[in-house]
């Protein structure tokens, strides 16, 4: 049967099709499955691809409801910033319109860079990692005792100093951080191989150095 998501944050009507998609994938693997390592796996993979870009722009369109007219806004979200480009474009919105946009590549605030999915040229990577893929899984996994550091972790540890930037990113990786010591990216296999040995002169000895 169908997996119900209830009390996740699906509830919110301005996620991307892919976090939807991912979150349900998540699920499926981890319920039907019973593969959280898989899961985890999954994640990364869809963070490398956002990443290099290799995601269509289809995925990345959110749509969100206007809930009132647009001079009644106070605070202006991304939704309503596109509201008023496709009002100056000529095409009628109000209260109901569902309004379809993607965050692009760019300086400035969020609502800033929202464009209306039929002028996007190219959607902005870092925005779809941290605000749409991360938010809808971390819950599921953190219960699992995986932590958003290993998520976001997606190059080998082994081929990475212990401390450790990600290009272009904000992200700091240290060593194990996040990980329940027994996935596939524990910091180094063999650490993990002496520690289940009990040889645990070894297993710092790979650690350290």
């Amino acid at each position: 049967g169908n997996i119900k998501v209830t009390g996740f944050e699906t509830v919110r009507g301005d996620w991307s099709i892919l976090a939807k998609e991912v979150q349900e994938r998540v699920f499926e693997i981890i319920l039907r499955e019973k593969d959280v390592e898989k899961a985890v796996g999954y994640v990364k993979d869809i963070i490398k691809k956002v990443e290099k870009k290799e995601i269509p722009m289809e995925k990345m369109i959110i749509q969100k409801q206007m809930k009132k007219d647009i001079h009644e806004y106070e605070s202006i979200g991304p939704h309503v910033e596109v509201a008023k480009r496709l009002r100056e474009r000529g095409e009628s919105v109000g209260p109901g319109s569902i309004i379809t946009y993607v965050v692009n590549e760019g300086k400035g605030m969020v609502r800033e860079r929202a464009k209306p999915a039929d002028e996007s040229e190219s959607y902005d990577s870092e925005y779809y990692i941290h605000n749409q893929i991360i938010p809808v899984v971390t819950k599921i996994f953190d219960v699992l005792g995986y932590g958003k550091a290993c998520l976001l972790n997606t190059r080998p540890i082994e081929k990475e100093s212990l401390f450790h930037f990600m290009p272009g990113t904000k992200t700091l990786c240290l060593a194990a951080s996040g990980c329940n010591l027994s996935c596939k990216n524990f910091f180094y296999f063999f650490a993990r191989v002496c520690l289940e040995t009990h040889d645990t002169t070894k297993a710092l000895f790979a650690a350290c150095g």
